[in-house]
């Protein structure tokens, strides 16, 4: 489970209802949106942290706004000059595809920018809405909001339209047992 402080962090702002100054949430948000601004498409705070598989020593509780803790994020995951996470898939800056903008703390992101996220031998993208099967020497395109395109050798083996038709499938079947 992740909680969705940690899903959005460095794309949106989040607060618990139960916080006590939650009636100043428009002066916080404000606050968030001015504070730490992304430096462009090379920012670590670009990834989507709940795709990319972060080295144990830099985990979740990081906070990149900090220039130090960016540093030491590069030192982790920059081998040889490519960005690599903890699976030692490789994220490399792909040729830009799309016409959506992305924003990431005011900043906009090149139009179509993404990564092409491969290994040399076959691994699964999971994100929270279908899970990739990418065979040796392909690749998926994994734009900054976690939005998932086909690349080459890649294929769906899970969405969450199955886990629907599933649960549906279950429901249907213990109500016949009653």
């Amino acid at each position: 489970m992740v909680l969705v402080e940690e899903f959005c962090k460095y794309k949106a702002f989040t607060m618990s209802l139960k916080d006590p100054s939650v009636t100043r949430w428009g002066t916080m948000f404000d606050d968030w949106r001015s504070a730490a601004t992304c430096s462009g498409p090379s920012d670590p705070r670009v990834l989507p942290l709940h795709i990319f598989a972060m080295q144990r020593s830099a985990s979740r509780t990081s906070d990149l706004d900090e220039a130090y803790e960016r540093h030491r994020f590069r030192q982790m995951h920059l081998r040889d000059g490519q960005l690599r996470d903890a699976d030692w898939r490789r994220w490399n800056d792909g040729t830009p595809h799309g016409r959506v903008p992305q924003f990431v703390r005011n900043v906009e992101l090149p139009l179509g920018f993404h990564w092409d996220v491969s290994k040399k031998t076959s691994t699964n993208i999971e994100t929270p809405m279908s899970v990739w099967k990418v065979i040796g020497r392909g690749y998926i395109n994994v734009y900054a909001n976690g939005y998932v395109r086909p690349g080459r050798g890649c294929s769906q083996i899970w969405n969450e339209s199955q886990s629907k038709a599933e649960d549906e499938n279950e429901l249907r079947k213990s109500r016949h047992k009653i």
